[in-house]
């Protein structure tokens, strides 16, 4: 089997602004997937309303890269799992695997529902 293309790395803010748009000024910790200079996701933690929360987005394209797609899991998991204060996840309706994701990641369903998905808590 050839090994996938993509590069996974360190998130910087101009990647996201090249991924989410120029008005993107939150500093964040997170990761970029990449494949030839073209970034097909980022995911990590912000703050934002004094709350810490996880995010993360992809292109259509990044969905055929399932093992680099668990490599960015991963490194999500490493990022958080030390972290003492809670982080707010919110579940996305679009993706089917959201919620096993987060639930993985040690989130819990706090049986509350934002306009896109369910709000899920990790404290550690």
């Amino acid at each position: 089997m050839k090994k996938s293309d993509v590069i996974i790395r360190y998130s910087t803010i101009k990647d996201a602004k090249e991924f989410f748009g120029p008005e993107w000024t939150q500093s964040f910790k997170g990761y970029s997937a990449l494949l030839n200079n073209k970034i097909l996701g980022i995911a990590g933690i912000k703050l934002e309303q004094n709350r810490m929360i996880l995010f993360s987005d992809m292109i259509d394209e990044a969905r055929k890269y399932k093992k680099d797609i668990v490599k960015m899991i991963y490194k999500l998991n490493d990022l958080i799992k030390g972290m003492k204060t809670p982080i707010m996840a919110i579940s996305d309706y679009n993706e089917i695997l959201s919620e096993k994701i987060l639930v993985k990641l040690g989130f819990r369903f706090i049986g509350q529902y934002a306009d896109d998905g369910k709000i899920f808590w990790r404290t550690n």
